[in-house]
C-alpha cells in the first residue's frame, strides 16, 4: 500500500507522532538514486530557508555561506539515502 503524506512544514513533534503510529521494528530507507531504496542517514545541518538557487535544487539552500532571500536560517532533521553519502558515513 502507497501511503504519501504531505510534510511540508513539518517538525520533529509532528514527525515524532506520525512514526508512532508503526511497528518500532519498521526499518527506514529513503528512495534510491533512480528507483528502489537505500539505507537511510540522518543529518541535522543548518540550512538556508527558502535559498535555492536554482530550478534543480531542493527549496531550502544547502548551507548557510549566503542568507536567504529572508536572512532566515535553521537547523533541520535532514534524512538521506545512504549512496549519497556513503563515503563521509564510512570517515
Amino acid at each position: 500500500m502507497l501511503d504519501l503524506r504531505d510534510v511540508n512544514n513539518m517538525n520533529v513533534r509532528e514527525l515524532m507522532d506520525l512514526l508512532s503510529q508503526y511497528s518500532a521494528g519498521m526499518r527506514v530507507v529513503a528512495d534510491g538514486y533512480e528507483s528502489g531504496y537505500q539505507e537511510a542517514l540522518i543529518s541535522v545541518p543548518k540550512i538556508r530557508l527558502n535559498g535555492g538557487k536554482e530550478w534543480r535544487d531542493g527549496r531550502h539552500g544547502d548551507t548557510c555561506d549566503e542568507l536567504s532571500k529572508d536572512g532566515s536560517s535553521a537547523n533541520v532533521l535532514a534524512i538521506h539515502r545512504s549512496s549519497r553519502y556513503e563515503s563521509i558515513a564510512r570517515n
